[in-house]
């Protein structure tokens, strides 16, 4: 066993049950137990509806009845009401249907009317008929009104038979005949009779025959029937779900309703008013009634900010638990009770307008039971991609069609499903503007409905400028979500970009200085914008959005707007040839059309804030005989961007200097070179130039050194490229495509050595050139291949451009010609073959490290063998290669081979040795016609996941082996119409989830397919199978938290029950595991004496052997009860209704559950480093006085999850716990009463306190808390008064308050004690690492298998956070399924703009600050990281005097003085002065008599120093290095000063083995260095930032002997702190002279043993004595060190310690480790009490331990590593109560663990 901390709480115990229930079955399984069975397991028998949901509208039909009630019970009440009724009416008001029951809605006295009233009033009756119904008249009148109102449709009876047959009821037979004997005499008998027929014949429910006569079960289909009826009445006439049913069926396939699987999460996104949430609510009233519980919780994103995800958590939980009064105390709380309570319910839940991950961290984590749906809508992708779901069940709400759009517009606009007649046209206008988003229909029908047509064409010509302000209001919230240069990005693609090219539209953004990858890629993820066809999509009124916000409140000033794109305003600006009017204008665009594009041209130069224009070509030459003066400025020179087509210069205007252009793309354009003849001017910063189709004829590389992309395509007049060296470094993609071979190739040589060699990628296209005469040896036709080599793959919908290379070759014959160009290529990873290429390169199987291999439409019949040489392959894909027939035989050789996929081809079957292939993961054969057989062995194929046949009509029947395929998920077999039948094992498939059968020969399907499909309780009869020993009960009662005997009649007749209660009473403890027992049928007593019915049960087994352990555990159990309960459950007797104490039950457990600690939070990576020294802090178990616990750091730095790991573990230790997350933000929301009340209210468990004012809550407090020891936890703090209201000091001893801020000052201020507050350092690379991955890749490591993500972009974000987590969180759950391309562009934009998220909680803290701190802060920021502190110190005080010289530094300077001979300046401001390595000769001090800091370190040059009473001042001087006459002089002068009073001195000795060694003694000469520490203020003590440090640094002359120094030493009578470092020989004698020393440390000495004038330092509280190996004795007398707390004599060579050492009664901590001589210890070392740290590491000669060390009752860490010889510990070892930490690793200790360590709460080992 190591030393090393766990996380978990290795003492509670997890469990596998909840309950475990006992009771016996005949007595009450399928009734009283049945129903807490139920309760327990589901707080509610079916889902939670909203009530207005199954209310019977009437407002949308006029055939539709409106109803008071949803059912009305009838009942006979003595035979039913107290049992099945009470739970019959328990569970339909619990999910929400209205119930009529007589007792309770039915005033005594009243008349029958009333009840014929509510009988009329309700839409649904439930009849329960049972032995005595018919003997009361009034369930016979009910019954026969009943019957009346009884129509099959509107309101329909239910007739349930619950302890009579149905036929007696018709017949009036049997007890029913008996029952309605006594009323025939009454005049009604006939109606009566004739009613009870009626309804015995109707369809109901025959208690005994459904669910094997389980009342529960039984319920739950009654309430489950209801409310399905209700449920279509609703959807029926629900005017919300038009168009519901095209847009329900692909999320019902995701749902997979009815699936038992892992619980699935399901993603609704889309733009806002789409229609997310109206689909949500649909598929939920459509399916939750198949689940165990269910909620709908709306509008999360505004309820969390009106609020707090607390009340969501809240609403969660009452929802799913039908526990109206939940109260969450915290987010924190609130996730522990869900991680609790959840897991055993299967539940649906939707969560709407979702828009933060951290929502879904609190409300949907990984606690939710299998079979489990959850649903959420969001306008956000990434939230659903950052919180782990899977994008196959991320579905986009889609819009309207237009019939449906036009079929909601009616319904709001008429009152009806069409226009009305003469409104159609205007109708389809509206619905036309309204583009399929349902919001703007709603909108739009609801304004219009009731107008005359005049109003209506009003609004359609008004919405052309002005749009509707509800539906900008809704769509407005994405956009205000968006950070700054987002928002700049989407009203660029809103006002220019809409429709173009993906690809173009990040060349162009890219260009004005945005990281558009990243940044398109977040609009598309917010659903601003979507990708189709690889254009950039944005909805109407999404674009109409973004020009409103451009236009904003000036629309009809548009010379104040920041981009102009209609032609007639930007006309009128331009007509009066200013253009200056614009001057806020940051883009254009128009079309170049009529009648005026040269008058906008010439005045563009003066739009001086224009970063790119667009102009659209109108027609081929645009500038028809237009001329223009190449000396006006017709371009700005703030222009980044530029597309001009048509362009009508020849070169680039002289005035345009460019020196900011990007991308500059004139296609189409008369332009012949890029500048004039003889002017060179060097675009610097252009990066992309597209001139294609243009008339360049010359192009000089050398002109745009950062070129990256060069479009030249069909310039066929280009004659010459110039390339000078250096300038295609940069190149990614060139494009001569119809250019002349003459120029073509002799740049592709220049490429080649560049780039070719180390492309990863390369694309052949091969066309046959039939106008080319054909070979004459051959006939065969001439080839043209174009190259395309590219670096990447487009990685998403949204990349970057490709890269590559576009070339022509010449027309060649054969293949062979250019393979070895292609097979050359070492490097390449990915090859594409198109075209009719008639062969595959033979030398193919050079291609290393090729990974991809497609082959499309060529004319190849065979692969060649040296295919199966790619080692490294992973996907072979040929398509529409029709002419293949054959796989190499060798196919299996490609063992990394993952994806196969012929489709189509004519091959007629597949090597045998495909079934080598163990990484194959996917096998497609579509359109192989002659396929007529797969492998026998293709079912060891065993990672296969996909296997899809589709249209092989000659495949026959599919092998049996398949059934061997465990990880088979899809299987396709569409159009195989010669496949007859399936394997009869297919079942075995248990992950298939998806079996396409269509258009095949299969007729039926194999048996074995049909098995492929709250509070967590056991019991046996569901639990545990038939025939199973006792030993799995047992096994079961271990693992269960609570135990729930139900006593009846006959329960100790069963010796099960009687095993069962003797091992649940075994187990019970009164802590983790207890036992309650109810009173069902019996009276306690009866149980606890064995007397009455009990007696009689158990007579039986009187003459069994165990018979006195049963009695004894009755005996015990009837002792038991319920917690907090004064009487138990013994409803028989007092006439309680069964529901109702179930339902008690069932809370008390749950209250209890509420307490249990969690396992280990996933979220808390790497906490044991954290955690540990805080531990220590804490003393969980010490009953001392309330300790208050800080944790201090930035934001961001994982204070809270620090906090949150400790409550987590320690929490169950108190009588009460609290977390109170965020108190400065709580308390600026409701203020500190609400805390109080919160803190009060769970430690009290009384939810209904109320605290008047702050002062009343301290009252409260402080009266009541004084009992109860609390682990409360104040998260975020940043005011003191904050901790007077919340944590004064009332709590009761043994209590710990942990308080979290940024802050330290707060809890200083509060008194926490200096020493108890802990810094929250960041986490180191490996911790960063593992943090990131679990959010960028959900998995504790990088993701390996992401082919386009590298290791070293992974650690460039790594480095980028710098060990901050919650910059590692927000890094990773932004860049979560994202491509290498967006992580770069991430990190490119985060060089120049940071992530606001993680500035918005770091600014916190600087907005506390005062105006003088906040400069501080940002000189610090900006200037003085990394500086020396000191020096950062004198800076900034520097910097209090403007005009003044207060700091001078002139470090390695050559100043000789401070100023010229005979100058005597008095610098009467400086107080620091560093002149270190300088060559300083001489300093005058009196020139600098106010001076406090002297750094003259090395100048080795100084001979002199002036000071004649100018040393008051100073507190630090650094003389070393300097000449000792220099440094020895000075010091006689501040000996007198301040050294008498020095509180601190470490002496640091050195040999100078090259002075000559003493003749009498042969001793070497000795070096003496001092550091005298001034004494510190208090303030400066508590902070290690602020104050400068103090002292004297002098070397002295060499001495032979300490005692030539001692008497200065030991003369210094304030000294507290003396430090003797290196060679010393011995100890001064004379060192008790130092009566004030507290501290003595000596390090690396030769000194033998300690002078007894040691033990005279009566202060002395630690010496430390460390790496002294000579040393071999300590004084006798050590024990005379009364206040001695540490010890520390580490790697010493002593054998034993003295006795004395047993007197140092305030010893804490003691520590002889690697002392590899000692033997024992003192055999009354245990009279150390006090004593909390024992580390005798590595004492391998240290024989066993001392019985006494078992009295050190304070001790919390014992360290035995590597003691060898000790072979065992004391026996009463398990006394030692507050022992945490334990090192027993490398001993010769042999013990049983689990049993040794039982005994200890805390312990780590």
């Amino acid at each position: 066993m190591g030393s090393s901390s766990t996380s978990s709480n290795s003492n509670q115990k997890s469990f596998k049950y909840h309950v475990f229930l006992s009771f016996r079955g005949e007595d009450t399984r399928k009734t009283f137990v049945d129903h807490l069975y139920a309760s327990l397991k589901q707080r509610e028998s079916l889902p939670r509806t909203s009530r207005k949901h199954l209310m019977a509208s009437s407002s949308s039909s006029s055939n539709q009845k409106s109803f008071k009630y949803h059912v009305f019970l009838s009942f006979r009440g003595e035979d039913t009401r107290k049992t099945f009724v009470d739970h019959l009416y328990t569970s339909l008001t619990r999910v929400g249907i209205h119930t009529f029951r007589d007792n309770e809605e039915l005033e005594k006295g009243k008349q029958i009317d009333q009840l014929f009233e509510a009988i009329e009033e309700s839409r649904f009756f439930i009849i329960v008929f049972s032995k005595n119904y018919a003997s009361s008249s009034w369930c016979l009148k009910e019954v026969t009104k009943i019957m009346e109102c009884q129509d099959g449709n509107q309101q329909i009876a239910y007739p349930v038979f619950y302890d009579v047959e149905p036929t007696d009821i018709r017949r009036q037979s049997g007890p029913v005949g008996i029952a309605i004997a006594k009323h025939k005499s009454n005049e009604q008998i006939r109606k009566w009779e004739k009613a009870l027929k009626d309804a015995g014949n109707l369809v109901g429910w025959d208690l005994k025959n459904v669910a094997n006569g389980h009342e529960a079960e039984s319920i739950k289909k009654i309430v489950e029937k209801v409310s399905l009826k209700l449920r279509s009445i609703h959807l029926s006439n629900d005017e919300n779900v038009i168009g519901m049913d095209r847009r329900m069926r692909e999320l019902e396939l995701s749902l997979g309703i009815g699936l038992n699987d892992k619980a699935r999460m399901i993603g609704i996104k889309g733009m806002g008013g789409i229609g997310k949430t109206t689909l949500a609510r649909a598929i939920f009233d459509k399916v939750s009634s198949h689940f165990e519980g269910s909620v709908f919780v709306e509008d999360v994103r505004e309820v969390s900010e009106k609020e707090s995800l607390r009340s969501l958590q809240e609403r969660v939980l009452s929802g799913i638990l039908n526990d109206e009064h939940m109260q969450v105390g915290s987010v924190f709380e609130g996730t522990r009770i869900m991680r609790m309570r959840l897991p055993y319910k299967k539940i649906i839940l939707v969560l709407d307008d979702v828009d933060d991950a951290k929502q879904l961290e609190a409300l949907a984590g990984d606690w939710f039971k299998e079979g489990s749906r959850i649903i959420i809508t969001t306008r956000d992708e990434k939230v659903l991609l950052a919180h782990g779901i899977d994008k196959n069940w991320i579905h986009d709400a889609s819009l309207l069609l237009d019939e449906e759009a036009m079929s909601l517009f009616s319904r709001y606009a008429f009152k009806s499903h069409i226009p009305d007649e003469g409104y159609e046209e205007l109708s389809s206008k509206v619905v036309r503007y309204a583009a399929g988003l349902p919001l703007t229909i709603k909108v739009l029908g609801s304004h219009l409905r009731g107008e005359d047509k005049f109003v209506w064409r009003d609004l359609l010509k008004r919405l052309k400028t002005i749009p509707s302000r509800e539906t900008l209001k809704v769509l407005e919230i994405s956009y205000n979500n968006l950070e700054d240069d987002h928002k700049e990005m989407f009203l660029d693609v809103a006002c220019f970009l809409k429709g173009s090219l993906a690809y173009q539209a990040i060349r162009i953004l890219d260009c004005c200085g945005f990281h558009a990858t990243y940044g398109l890629r977040i609009l598309k993820q917010k659903s601003l914008i979507t990708i189709s066809n690889n254009k950039l999509r944005m909805h109407d009124r999404i674009v109409e959005l973004g020009k409103n916000i451009v236009r904003g409140l000036q629309p009809h000033e548009p010379n104040k707007h920041s981009r102009l794109w209609i032609y007639k305003e930007i006309e009128e600006l331009f007509s009066d040839d200013v253009g200056t009017k614009a001057s806020a204008c940051t883009g254009m665009m128009f079309e170049l059309k009529e009648p005026s594009p040269d008058i906008i041209i010439k005045n563009l130069g003066n739009l001086n804030k224009l970063r790119f224009l667009l102009l659209i070509k109108y027609k081929d030459d645009c500038f028809p005989g237009r001329k223009f003066d190449q000396a006006k400025q017709y371009f700005p020179n703030s222009l980044q961007y530029l597309l001009c087509p048509c362009f009508p210069f020849q070169s680039l205007p002289q005035t345009f200097r460019a020196n900011n252009l990007v991308g500059l793309e004139l296609p189409y354009s008369k332009i012949v070179q890029l500048w004039e003849s003889g002017e060179r001017r060097v675009l610097k910063k252009l990066r992309f130039l597209n001139l294609r189709h243009s008339k360049l004829r010359t192009l000089d590389l050398g002109m745009t050194p950062n070129l990256e992309r060069l479009e030249l395509r069909y310039c066929h007049d280009l004659t010459e490229i110039h390339a000078p060296a250096g300038c295609l470094d940069r190149l990614v993609f060139v494009d001569l495509y119809g250019c002349s071979w003459f120029v073509s190739f002799p740049l592709s040589k220049q490429l080649e050595s560049l780039v070719l060699l180390s492309i990863p990628k390369l694309c052949v296209f091969v066309r046959c050139l039939e106008g080319f005469p054909r070979d004459s040896s051959n006939n065969l036709p001439m080839l043209q291949f174009t190259f395309h080599y590219y670096n990447e793959q487009p990685s998403s919908s949204i990349s970057s451009e490709s890269k590559g290379v576009f070339l022509d070759l010449h027309p060649r014959t054969k293949l062979e010609s250019v393979s070895q160009s292609i097979c050359g290529l070492q490097h390449l990873t990915l090859l594409r073959v198109e075209g009719c290429i008639p062969e595959v390169p033979n030398d193919i199987g050079q291609l290393r490290c090729l990974e991809q291999l497609d082959l499309v439409s060529t004319h190849i019949k065979c692969l060649p063998d040296s295919i199966c040489l790619l080692k490294h392959l992973k996907s072979l894909k040929l398509k529409d290669c029709q002419h293949l027939e054959e796989l190499p035989k060798n196919l299996g050789w490609l063992e990394n081979l993952e994806e196969l996929s012929l489709s189509p081809a004519s091959i007629r079957r597949l090597p045998d040795s495909i079934f080598i292939l163990k990484h194959l993961k996917s096998l497609e054969l579509e359109s192989c016609r002659l396929l007529e057989k797969l492998p026998e062995d293709i079912g060891q194929l065993e990672c296969l996941e996909k296997l899809i046949l589709t249209k092989c009509a000659s495949l026959g029947d599919i092998p049996n082996s398949i059934c061997n395929m465990k990880c088979l998920r899809l299987l396709v077999l569409r159009f195989c119409s010669r496949v007859e039948k399936l394997p009869e094992e297919l079942g075995n498939l248990r992950l298939l989830e998806d079996l396409n059968l269509e258009f095949t020969g299969i007729s039926h399907l194999p048996h074995s397919i049909s098995s492929m499909d709250g509070i967590h309780t056991f019991r046996d009869n569901e639990e545990l199978e038939k025939g199973k020993q006792i030993v799995q009960l047992f096994e079961a009662i271990e693992e269960s938290r609570f135990f729930i005997i139900v006593f009846s009649k006959n329960y100790a007749s069963s010796s099960w029950c009687l095993k069962e209660i003797t091992k649940s009473m075994e187990c019970q403890d009164g802590d983790q595991q207890i036992a309650y027992p109810l009173f069902y049928d019996v009276e306690p007593s009866d149980i606890r004496k064995q007397s009455g019915p009990v007696e009689t049960a158990i007579a039986k087994y009187k003459t069994n052997e165990h018979i006195k352990e049963w009695e004894k555990a009755l005996e015990d159990a009837g002792e038991s009860g319920w917690v907090g309960s004064e009487k138990h459950y013994e409803w028989v007797q007092l006439g309680i209704h069964e529901a109702e104490a179930i339902d008690h039950i069932v809370k008390e457990i749950s209250q209890k559950l509420h307490s249990i600690d969690l396992s280990k939070d996933e979220n808390l990576i790497n906490m044991d480093r954290r955690m540990r020294r805080l531990e220590s802090s804490l003393m969980i178990g010490l009953d001392d006085k309330a300790r208050m616990i800080g944790i201090k750091g930035m934001g961001g730095i994982g204070k809270t999850t620090l906090a949150k790991a400790i409550f987590n573990k320690f929490s169950s230790h108190f009588e009460g716990s609290v977390f109170i997350e965020n108190v400065r933000q709580v308390l600026e929301k409701k203020g500190l009463e609400s805390l109080q009340e919160r803190i009060l209210s769970s430690v009290l468990k009384d939810e209904h306190i109320r605290v008047g004012s702050v002062y009343d809550g301290e009252r409260i407090m402080r009266m009541r808390l004084s009992d109860k020891k609390v682990l409360l936890v104040l998260d975020d703090v940043d005011d003191a008064k904050q901790l007077e209201a919340l944590a004064g000091n009332w709590f009761k001893d043994g209590s710990r308050i942990i308080i979290t801020t940024r802050d330290e000052k707060v809890m200083l201020a509060h008194g926490v004690n200096a020493n108890w507050i802990h810094n929250v350092g960041l986490l180191s690379n490996e911790e960063a690492m593992t943090l990131f991955s679990r959010y960028a890749f959900t998995t504790y490591v990088p993701n390996e298998e992401k082919e386009t993500l590298s290791s070293e972009a992974v650690q460039e974000v790594v480095c980028y956070a710098a060990g901050l987590p919650l910059m590692i969180k927000v890094l990773g759950l932004h860049l979560l399924g994202e491509k290498e391309i967006v992580w770069r562009d991430a990190l490119k934009r985060l060089e120049t703009i940071p992530s606001y998220k993680t500035l918005d909680v770091l600014e916190i803290s600087y907005n506390s600050l005062e105006d003088d701190y906040k400069e501080i802060f940002l000189d610090v920021a900006c200037f003085l990281k990394g500086v020396d502190k000191d020096q950062a110190i004198e800076m900034l005080d520097s910097c209090g005097f403007r005009d003044n010289l207060v700091g001078l530094h002139l470090p390695r300077s050559r100043i000789l003085q401070l100023w010229e001979s005979g100058q005597r300046k008095v610098l009467k401001k400086l107080r620091f002065l560093r002149l270190q390595h300088s060559k300083l000769r001489t300093l005058d001090r009196r020139m600098t008599p106010n001076l406090e800091r002297l750094d003259l370190s090395e100048c080795r040059d100084l001979t002199k120093i002036y000071a004649p009473g100018c040393l008051q001042r100073l507190v630090f001087v650094n003389l070393r290095g300097c000449s000792w006459s220099v440094s020895f002089s000075l010091s006689k002068q501040l000996e007198s000063c301040v050294l008498r009073s020095i509180p601190k001195l470490s002496v640091f000795m050195k040999r100078l083995e090259r002075l000559p060694r003493d003749c009498r003694n042969n001793l070497p000469m000795l070096r003496f260095l001092f550091q005298y520490i001034p004494k510190q203020t208090s303030s400066e003590q508590t902070s290690s930032v602020g104050f400068l440090s103090k002292g004297v640094f002098l070397d002295l002359q060499p001495c032979i002997k300490l005692e030539n120094v001692s008497g200065s030493i030991c003369g210094l009578q304030s000294l507290r702190n003396l430090t003797f470092d290196g060679c010393i020989p011995k100890v001064p004698n004379d060192i008790d002279q130092l009566k004030c020393l507290e501290h003595l440390t000596l390090l690396s000495t030769r000194i033998k043993c300690l002078p007894d004038s040691v033990c005279l330092l009566k202060h002395l509280k630690s010496l430390r004595v460390k790496n002294c190996q000579h040393l071999e004795e300590v004084p006798q007398n050590l024990g005379w060190l009364e206040n001695l707390e540490e010890l520390s004599l580490s790697s010493t060579s002593i054998r034993r310690h003295p006795d004395s050492i047993c007197m140092l009664i305030h010893l804490k901590y003691l520590q002889f480790e690697s002392c590899g001589l000692l033997e024992k210890l003192p055999e009354d070392i245990g009279h150390l009490e006090c004593l909390e740290n024992l580390n005798l590491g590595r004492c391998t000669s240290l024989g066993d331990i001392p019985d006494s060390i078992c009295n050190m009752k304070c001790l919390r860490s014992f360290y035995l590593p590597f003691c060898s010889s000790v072979k065992k510990l004391p026996e009463e070892f398990g006394s030692l109560e507050c022992l945490m930490e334990l090192d027993i690793s490398f001993t010769g200790i042999k013990c049983n663990t689990s049993k040794f360590f039982a005994n200890f709460i805390n312990l780590k080992c």
